[in-house]
Parts: C-alpha cells; sequence; structure tokens
C-alpha cells in the first residue's frame, strides 16, 4: 500500500504534503472509478490505480498548475507595473535581440520620434548592446528621466560604452521612452 501512495504523490509532486493512511486490512487499496472513494478490493497486479484515477488527479494538478502559470503571466502582462528603468533594459534588449517591432512599441506613440532611424537599427543589429547600468535621476507619476550606460560591442571587435539620458512618459498606465531626434536613439 504505501509503495503505491509513495509513487502517486511522487508523480503529483506531494511529496512534502503526504500523510501515511492506516488501513486495518490486508487486501491492497484501490481508487473506485466511479465513486472516487477508496474501497479495499483484490486486484490482478495486487497495488495499483486506476488510469481513470489517475488521469483525475494528475490531469487536475496540471490544469491547476496551468492556471497557476496563466496567472502569472496575466499579472506580468497587465497588472504589474514596471519600471522606467524595466522598460530601458527591456528596449536594448530587444534592439540586441534584432526585434525592432519590440523595440519601437516601446516608443511613446506622441513622441516626436515614432521609431527608431535605420542608421540605429543597422548599427544594433551589427553590435552586441548590454545595459550596464540605469538610474533614475528624476521621476514623477507621469514622466521619468534616467541614465542609461550601455556596453556595445561591435562585429569589428571595437568596444564603446556610453551613457546617455533618457526621457520616458506614461501611456495607458505603461512607461514608454519620449525620443526627441532621429539622431541615434
Amino acid at each position: 500500500m504505501k509503495p503505491l501512495l509513495s509513487r502517486l504523490a511522487a508523480t503529483v509532486n506531494l511529496s512534502s504534503q503526504f500523510t501515511p493512511l492506516r488501513v486495518d486490512t490486508d487486501d491492497p487499496l484501490h481508487l473506485d472509478d466511479r465513486k472516487m472513494g477508496w474501497k479495499s478490493e483484490q486486484i490482478d497486479g495486487g497495488d495499483s490505480i486506476s488510469r481513470r484515477a489517475l488521469l483525475k488527479y494528475g490531469g487536475g494538478v496540471a490544469g491547476g498548475a496551468g492556471l497557476l502559470g496563466g496567472g502569472w503571466l496575466f499579472y506580468d502582462r497587465l497588472l504589474r507595473e514596471r519600471t522606467p528603468q524595466e522598460t530601458v533594459r527591456q528596449y536594448y534588449a530587444a534592439l540586441d535581440n534584432g526585434n525592432e517591432e519590440k523595440a519601437n512599441g516601446l516608443i511613446h506613440e506622441d513622441s516626436p520620434v515614432s521609431g527608431n532611424s535605420e542608421t540605429f537599427i543597422s548599427i544594433a543589429e551589427q553590435a552586441d548592446l548590454t545595459v550596464q547600468e540605469v538610474e533614475v535621476v528624476d521621476q514623477s507619476d507621469d514622466q521619468a528621466t534616467v541614465r542609461v550606460t550601455v556596453h556595445i560591442e561591435y562585429d569589428t571587435s571595437e568596444e564603446d560604452t556610453q551613457t546617455v539620458t533618457r526621457t520616458l512618459r506614461k501611456s495607458d498606465g505603461m512607461w514608454k521612452l519620449w525620443l526627441e531626434s532621429d539622431g541615434g536613439n
């Protein structure tokens, strides 16, 4: 009996919550498919649990994990307020990964510059960008100014470290970059 419950507990990852059952019978226990209750009865192989019951419990655990993961994704994407620092890091990570669409999506829609210049995109594609530091210089409810230090390694083995000041403004509760010039974002 105990090996069956131990295997079941390990399968559904409940080993820390496992409470041993005490049974005063020599017959092995199995889960009745119709009633989902334990009953004493000899089974062909002895120590087993029905596939249907295992699927119900295993499916329930998997479904619960899926709901938990979905809840985290919902919180992470929609409810959690990102900081100006996170937005800037995401922007440079998108540029570094060649994801122009995501990088442009992090630019405020009312910004004088609506997207990254072709020159900047081509430089970013030929370089490895690493954000070393993001420091908030000034912040109000709707606007923030940050100082960003970015290390750039070009394909030509040249390296450069630049510190720039970025302005961010909120749009629908999310921090977005406010770009004011086309000359190198």
